[in-house]
């Protein structure tokens, strides 16, 4: 009956992506929201090619271990950042504008909380006895990638949108926070990876272990480049507009 299952997703995620094409080919959008429709076109291409498509199943057979961390690397790294993304201010406004809401979206979305949580829970998550329970799947499995999931956003709202109660951050500072989680992550995965081969039984070897970490440590690195080279440019032309509006010398061009 699996590939029963398979055909439905299928069908599903042709339906809902030829929907959107057709809603952006034939709605009157500006540059803003077409860009907004194209990331959530994007992350839904993502997110049913990595976890809901045929493809994730057949691959499972031979690849359990590298499947694993490279779909939690697609939806830590790069679905959530990119669906926040896409979310416009009205929207956001909408998210946080009760009290009780944006006091808790303040504490839960500061840099300082927001990305040593998820730091917190990337570390368990890869700890050798908890990957072994999670490895066996289950509602158990499924909780806690959610959790993990609910912690990623925190993380990235700060780079994404600014923080409730709080002056947003500048490039500069959004800059800082992304290379200390990078290089934060880096340590884990490495200090974590290196330990799965020393009593995890036949289903992980040296090779395995390598092979997914060198999945999720190149997958954060893209990520987290692309990032820093879009805030890089934001910031180059943040700056020309603030120098174009100084009156010139006298006697240059």
């Amino acid at each position: 009956m699996d590939w029963v299952w398979d055909v439905i997703f299928t069908l599903f995620g042709v339906l809902v992506v030829s929907g959107i094409c057709l809603r952006m080919n034939r709605g009157r959008l500006t540059v803003v929201q077409r860009k907004r429709m194209w990331r959530r076109l994007v992350a839904l291409v993502l997110l049913w090619v990595t976890l809901l498509s045929p493809l994730p199943h057949t691959l499972y057979v031979a690849y359990p271990f590298q499947l694993r961390v490279f779909q939690e690397g697609i939806l830590y790294f790069l679905i959530i950042p990119i669906v926040l993304q896409s979310l416009s201010s009205a929207t956001v406004a909408q998210l946080v504008w009760p009290y009780r809401r944006r006091r808790m979206i303040s504490y839960l979305g500061h840099p300082v909380t927001g990305g040593i949580g998820f730091l917190v829970l990337y570390t368990v998550m890869h700890l050798p006895g908890v990957v072994r329970v999670l490895y066996d799947g289950g509602v158990l499995d499924i909780g806690f990638m959610a959790i993990v999931g609910a912690s990623a956003v925190c993380m990235w709202w700060p780079v994404t949108h600014s923080v409730p109660g709080a002056r947003r951050m500048t490039e500069g500072q959004r800059l800082f926070y992304l290379l200390v989680l990078h290089v934060a992550l880096l340590l884990i995965t490495i200090a974590t990876f290196s330990q799965y081969p020393h009593g995890q039984g036949a289903w992980m070897t040296s090779r395995t272990a390598f092979v997914g970490g060198s999945l999720i440590i190149g997958l954060q690195w893209l990520v987290f480049f692309s990032y820093s080279a879009a805030l890089i440019h934001r910031w180059h032309a943040r700056e020309n507009v603030v120098d174009s509006r100084w009156p010139k010398p006298q006697g240059t061009k």
